[in-house]
């Protein structure tokens, strides 16, 4: 029976056998911070990416990626977290940087240029849900839809008008 271990051997990580020979090496990411998205890093596990997690380490961010950031080929970016100089400088083999929101602002972008890293941003796939839910959200302040319904919840009387009404 083959028993397959998986490690991190500070390059990539490795699935070998018990007598250490080596079955596979995986591609290498980086999620720089815990993602509001469900499960992004199995989504990545599950395609055959190696994900490291910093958070669930003992270590400082700065000591983490002095240990492992040599095999970062892919650094996931969840949110508005700063990428600059001070980062990229511990991540040697970083090829592309994934933004999961649509701006880049906070991305050194003349810093990645001069590295050859590729940036790449959702661009405008939220622009419509995030338009719908602002119109929703301004109806519902406006016509007090939410604050009525408390009201009702609570069986509060109130003498003003409530649902949809101005």
């Amino acid at each position: 029976a083959v028993i397959k271990l998986s490690y991190y051997n500070g390059m990539s990580c490795v699935s070998a056998t018990r007598d250490g020979r080596v079955m596979e090496e995986r591609r290498t990411v980086l999620l720089l911070r815990r993602s509001p998205f469900k499960d992004i890093a199995g989504l990545l596990e599950s395609h055959g990416f190696c994900v490291l997690k910093p958070w669930e380490s003992h270590l400082t961010l700065d000591a983490f990626l002095a240990s492992h950031g040599g095999a970062v080929r892919a650094l996931v970016v969840p949110g508005l977290s700063p990428i600059g100089e001070a980062l990229l400088q511990h991540l040697p083999s970083l090829g592309l940087i994934l933004l999961t929101s649509s701006g880049h602002n906070h991305v050194d972008l003349p810093a990645c240029r001069s590295r050859g890293i590729l940036v790449a941003t959702v661009g405008n796939s939220y622009t419509d849900e995030v338009a719908d839910y602002a119109v929703g959200l301004l109806l519902d302040l406006l016509r007090r839809v939410s604050a009525s319904e408390r009201l009702l919840r609570q069986r509060i009387p109130k003498a003003e008008p409530l649902l949809a009404c101005r």
